[in-house]
């Protein structure tokens, strides 16, 4: 028999969710007939699947220690070669990153990412909570994406930002000048073979709607504060391009002699979107304390560099 102590990082999942991680190598449907026959129990008693786990609770698991060998999951606790990004806020909910160009997001298999180096950073602090991001980046945009270290946290954030309660501003440079403050509004299609989106402006894929906001122009480029209403793949950079000002070193959606210009004087190689400021508006539950909260991450080097020699 196996006996797990659910902590405060572990409570506000699904039970069954909890047991699908421990027993990585068992499918869905023999869980739940362990759950009926009540050879896994919460409290000592039988499981219907749905039970919210809340700290202190016991799951019990009548398994021999040959099934549960079979059965559980491997041990996967990553050891990142380093550690590339940031610290800008933390405490015991959450880990507020600064994420720098060139790293991605969330794991594809075949490279760094933020997520498996949040893990490697937690657990060098004996954390076992394996991290979530509330957020995603491309990897060649830098800036701020906030990850919870426990359940309650991650869904707490996640829901902030699904009800618009978290104000996201970018800051990028964009090709042509722009003198006024502006929304616009469209629909964004995506190709999954290409990793490309189109923008429409009759309804053709996902609504969304952006504000930018000149900070300064140079009678060439200007620099843009951008606010993202929806949060969609591509949004800001297929948004502004759509309205015929690309973003500089964008080599997806961007100008390419543009590029090109910015790559021989700057040797730029990325697009250069920033996600610089996020504000929690509201928020409920154990993470009120953070209401109107303000994470500031500053520009990388060469972005600030690229900056001061136009403007």
């Amino acid at each position: 028999m196996k006996s797990y102590i659910i902590s405060s990082i572990e409570e506000n999942q699904r039970v069954d969710k909890y047991i699908m991680k421990v027993l990585g190598k068992a499918s869905k449907s023999f869980i739940y007939k362990m759950f009926r026959k009540k050879n896994i129990k919460l409290n000592d008693k039988k499981i219907e699947g749905h039970e919210i786990l809340m700290e202190g609770d016991e799951i019990k698991i009548f398994f021999s220690d040959d099934t549960f060998e079979t059965f559980k999951k491997e041990e996967d606790r990553k050891v990142a070669t380093s550690i590339t990004f940031t610290i800008l806020f933390e405490d015991e909910n959450l880990l507020v990153c600064n994420k720098p160009v060139g790293l991605l997001s969330q794991p594809d298999g075949k490279g760094e990412n933020l997520v498996d180096q949040i893990e490697s950073y937690l657990n060098m602090k004996e954390s076992s909570f394996k991290p979530g991001i509330c957020n995603r980046l491309d990897r060649n945009t830098s800036g701020i994406i906030i990850a919870g270290k426990n359940i309650k946290a991650l869904q707490l954030i996640n829901g902030a930002i699904a009800s618009r309660a978290v104000e996201k501003l970018y800051l990028t440079i964009v090709k042509g000048v722009i003198t006024d403050e502006n929304t616009i509004e469209g629909y964004l299609l995506k190709d999954e073979a290409t990793n490309k989106v189109t923008i429409h402006l009759q309804p053709k894929g996902d609504f969304i709607k952006t504000i930018y906001k000149p900070i300064k122009n140079n009678g060439d480029y200007t620099l843009l504060q951008v606010k993202i209403i929806t949060g969609k793949s591509h949004q800001i950079r297929a948004h502004l391009q759509s309205i015929g000002h690309p973003i500089v070193g964008d080599h997806k959606y961007g100008d390419s002699k543009v590029n090109r210009y910015f790559d021989k004087h700057f040797h730029l190689n990325n697009q250069l979107l920033h996600a610089y400021k996020f504000e929690i508006l509201e928020i409920e539950g154990q993470l009120h304390y953070l209401n109107n909260k303000q994470f500031e991450a500053p520009l990388t080097a060469q972005f600030d560099t690229i900056v001061t020699e136009l403007f």
